[in-house]
């Protein structure tokens, strides 16, 4: 495995860990900041939302 992806998937899930020790809109909160540290730190680009449901 690439330290790349395991560092990406410590990121997500630290953030999901401290966002269910927060409960709430805390969880939409940290899962937005690891979507920023994604996106800033490691140069992800977000997906596009589903236009269509």
């Amino acid at each position: 495995m690439d330290w790349k992806l395991i560092l990406e998937f410590l990121v997500i899930v630290g953030a999901l860990a401290m966002g269910a020790r927060m409960g709430g809109v805390g969880l939409g909160l940290w899962g937005a900041v690891g979507l920023l540290v994604l996106v800033v730190g490691f140069d992800i680009a977000p997906a596009n939302i589903p236009g269509e449901v």
